[in-house]
């Protein structure tokens, strides 16, 4: 019925870019997507040192744990249920060099 198809260029919102304008907006289609490497048994993480449990033995390992010291190459073994800071919550266990022989974990979000 009353339907009126109207072109591009005689829409009324739509503006003339900006040289500018368009270099962002086809910049923003090209760019790729980041693939996730998805979390499993052997994938290899980076951790804040200060979220590392049980803190007991991280500690002892690091006295004076600095703002921003990163475990880097920690490998996940499995996903398991943990209570953290009073709430059972989702927590990635893994191994790190340092800490041989030892199951370390880490609430999921922060690995």
């Amino acid at each position: 019925g009353n339907c009126k198809i109207l072109s591009r260029t005689t829409s009324k919102s739509h503006t003339a870019k900006t040289p500018r304008q368009e270099k962002i907006f086809f910049r923003f289609l090209s760019m790729a997507k980041k693939r996730r490497i998805p979390l499993g048994n052997g994938s290899i993480g980076s951790v804040l040192a200060k979220n590392v449990h049980p803190s007991a033995q991280v500690r002892s390992k690091f006295p004076n744990i600095d703002a921003g010291r990163r475990l880097e190459g920690a490998v996940a073994l499995r996903l398991d249920y943990f209570r953290v800071r009073g709430k059972q919550q989702l927590c990635v266990v893994f191994t790190y060099d340092d800490f041989p022989g030892v199951e370390l974990y880490v609430t999921k979000r922060f690995f």
